[in-house]
This record gives structure tokens, C-alpha cells and sequence, in this order.
């Protein structure tokens, strides 16, 4: 598709972002377990991100037009991870985990633990839905840093974060291009390699990567406001503060001994 017309397409289609401000607490069952299907080889060197099935809304086998914007989707969140893997930090590697595909719910302690030690730092999956006139795809995010403090502190944000495009179906096939490069992707993958980092004390490389993350989510804000992942930005920025006190206070680090507390809006031109 030609930039212009991809952009009269981005002005025609509907945008809307939903939002989960509540998990119901649950209990690990059979299906749960089911569901949350091992993932691996997980590499603990670097920041993980875990990228589940796209599936229909019916849980059947997909057919038609609703396959079509199935493998787009897939292809469009697959090629945003690589472009992140390849022209940021090099530091996040994306793992395809098929025929793993959780619900929210399936996020509890004992599920997350064992994500968090193994560095996974980001989870996803999708659902696609033939709504007739248009064709409806959703992305449920997993920030596990962020899940794993909401589940410690029972204090927002609760990391759990979903995005719906509604389609008009004569543009469905275009639907890859919306998450090459999308800003809510990028924004969740740098907020959980930087609270991941923040919590193994590597200052240097948690002010950098919530730094980019905070200006990602603020770009996709304007154009998708979402009170969750408002709650999360708000939180990124508030983080300033403690990188830099911990910081100043950790003798192995030094480079942002610089700044000083109340200083957060300085601190991401140190990067």
C-alpha cells in the first residue's frame, strides 16, 4: 500500500482502546494450565517478550476474510518485535510460544514468578472477530514487571492492558501495517525491560529503556486515550525520582549521581 493512501486509511478506520481495570482473582485449574502452555528456549541474558497465538473469536478454525486478518495481525506484531529486536538496544528478543494463549485472569503470583525469573518482561496475544461490516482485532498486553508489583502491592497499575482496531472490512488486509512499528507495543516492551532493570539495580539501562517507554506511550496517548495505560504512564514517570535516589545511593553505579531527586525531567536527556 502507498503512504498516502495508507494514511487515508489510518484516518478512516476506527480506533478504539480497551481497557481492564479489574482482574478477577483466580485459581490455577487444569484449563488455566491448559492454556498458560510452556514457553521455551527463554534466553536469560536478555529481555524476553513472550508472543502468544491470534486466534478467532469463536475458537474455531478461522475461514475467510477473519484468517486473512488473523495472519495480518500475527505478521504485523511479529514484524514489530523484530524491528524492535534489531534497531533499539538489542537487548529484547521475541519468542513465538504457539499454542500458548491465556486469559487475564491466568496472570496470578504463581504464574508470574516464574516469568519474571526467566526475564520475560512482556506477553501478548490476540483474538480476531468478523463483525459483519467490519473486522474487530484485539491485543491483550502483559506487562509482567508491572503485574508482578500489583500483585505484591495491590497498588495501580495492574499491568494488564488491551488494544481493539475496528476495521472497515474493505480495508482488513492492510491491518499488519497498523502494529509495524506501533507505539503501544514499543511503549510496553520498553516499560518492562526498564522495571525489570530497575529491579536488578542496572540504573543505567532501566533510565533508558523507561525513558523511551514513557515517550511512546505519551505519543500513543494522544491519539488513543486509555485511563489503564494513562495509570502506567503516570507510574513510569513517577519512577524518576527512585532510579535516581537508588542510584545515588548504590556505590557500584555513578553516571546519574549527576541528578538529584526532583529532577525526573532531566533525567531521560542523560540516556
Amino acid at each position: 500500500m502507498k503512504r498516502k493512501s495508507f494514511r487515508r486509511f489510518l484516518r478512516t478506520a476506527t480506533f478504539y482502546v480497551a481497557s481492564t481495570a479489574s482482574i478477577v482473582a483466580f485459581v490455577a485449574s487444569p484449563a488455566a494450565a491448559q492454556r498458560m502452555t510452556q514457553c521455551s528456549p527463554v534466553d536469560s541474558t536478555v529481555y524476553n517478550i513472550f508472543l502468544d497465538d491470534i486466534r478467532p473469536f469463536d475458537q474455531g478454525p478461522a475461514a475467510g476474510a477473519e484468517e486473512k486478518v488473523r495472519k495480518a495481525l500475527y505478521l504485523g506484531v511479529f514484524n514489530s518485535l523484530e524491528i524492535l529486536s534489531q534497531t533499539t538496544k538489542a537487548n529484547l528478543k521475541r519468542t513465538e510460544c504457539t499454542g500458548r494463549y491465556p486469559a487475564q485472569s491466568d496472570f496470578t503470583k504463581e504464574a508470574v514468578d516464574p516469568l519474571d525469573n526467566r526475564k520475560v518482561v512482556l506477553e501478548l496475544w490476540g483474538t480476531v472477530r468478523d463483525a459483519g461490516n467490519n473486522m474487530q482485532a484485539s491485543l491483550n498486553f502483559v506487562v509482567i514487571p508491572a503485574r508482578l508489583r500489583y500483585l505484591a502491592l495491590h497498588q495501580p497499575p495492574a499491568g494488564i492492558l488491551e488494544i481493539r482496531r475496528n476495521i472497515p472490512r474493505s480495508t482488513a488486509n492492510a491491518l499488519f501495517h497498523l502494529f509495524e512499528r506501533n507505539n503501544e507495543i514499543e511503549a510496553y516492551a520498553f516499560i518492562g525491560a526498564g522495571l525489570k532493570a530497575l529491579n536488578e539495580k542496572d540504573y543505567d539501562a532501566a533510565n533508558s529503556y523507561l525513558c523511551d517507554g514513557e515517550a511512546a506511550l505519551t505519543k500513543s496517548l494522544k491519539f488513543n486515550p486509555d485511563p489503564t495505560a494513562q495509570e502506567l504512564l503516570t507510574y513510569v514517570h513517577e519512577l524518576g525520582d527512585k532510579i535516581v535516589q537508588d542510584a545515588q545511593n548504590d556505590p557500584g553505579k555513578n553516571r546519574l549521581k549527576l541528578l538529584g531527586p526532583g529532577q525526573q525531567s532531566l533525567r531521560c536527556r542523560l540516556k
